[in-house]
């Protein structure tokens, strides 16, 4: 992975984080809602959309006036532009970051299937807008779990993979979005049958439909520190130059990134 910036802030331990500029993001998983400090823009959906939404942020952040969907705003004293990235899943939004953003934080998978097939919408939206795709910073999003308890961290992560299977691979068009034909139909029960309450089911129902040891490879990084190393070098040598590693629904959020910046970063 590049020495730059491989592995976003969220699961580096504050004396190994990088120093580089903050960046907005604009998330597409729902109907875009993207703001700017001290403005928040009109929330819009589609790829278009989504599209003039970057650009009404990265032109605020120039400090020039912007204007989206009647709104308008003006921010002058912004001396210094961030990067402004999206945050995609799907086929259009993530030609529209091609086409657009600075860079986009992919949440569709580490396999190496996975990054081919949405590194290639990302290029054909910086094609279709004259910009070369080097010139984007694309980080591969995945959930993160790294516990001495390796049966702790697989067992939690099932919460996680049963919500990411939902909107990542959705229930529709699965042979489109990287599924086996066997996991097809279990997918599209898990989706039928998921429960937002609290508890275990939704870790019960992914195992029970066999779909944990895909889903967990695909979507996250997770089980002791000598297991998340393998899966991040896996990831390398699939395509990912950069990760984002979320730990909202670890089995332990703080303590997941202390492992992980001790046993796992310094070997990668």
């Amino acid at each position: 992975m590049p020495s730059a910036s491989p592995i976003s802030s969220a699961a580096i331990p504050p004396s190994a984080r990088p120093r580089s500029p903050p960046s907005t993001t604009s998330r597409t998983a729902e109907p875009c809602s993207a703001s700017a400090p001290g403005i928040a823009a009109p929330r819009t959906s589609g790829s278009r959309n989504r599209a003039r939404t970057v650009t009404f942020i990265k032109t605020l952040l120039r400090g020039k006036p912007a204007s989206l969907a009647g709104a308008s705003a003006h921010l002058p004293w912004i001396e210094r532009a961030p990067p402004v990235f999206l945050a995609a899943s799907h086929p259009k939004p993530l030609q529209a970051a091609g086409r657009t953003a600075d860079g986009v934080f992919i949440n569709y998978g580490l396999g190496a299937d996975n990054i081919r097939e949405s590194r290639v919408h990302v290029v054909a939206g910086a094609k279709a807008a004259g910009r070369a795709v080097d010139d984007l910073e694309i980080w591969q999003i995945a959930a993160l779990d790294c516990n001495e308890d390796r049966d702790a961290a697989r067992n939690k992560v099932g919460v996680m993979l049963a919500f990411l299977a939902g909107y990542v691979i959705g229930d529709k068009h699965l042979a489109t979005r990287g599924v086996p034909e066997a996991l097809r139909a279990p997918l599209l029960e898990l989706h039928a049958r998921y429960s937002t309450r609290p508890g275990d089911a939704d870790i019960k129902l992914v195992q029970e439909l066999g779909l944990f040891d895909y889903l967990a490879r695909r979507l996250s990084i997770c089980g002791n520190p000598e297991d998340c190393l393998a899966q991040a070098r896996a990831a390398k040598a699939a395509g990912a130059e950069r990760l984002m590693l979320t730990v909202s629904l670890a089995s332990d959020p703080v303590r997941t990134v202390e492992p992980f910046g001790e046993h796992v970063l310094p070997n990668l």
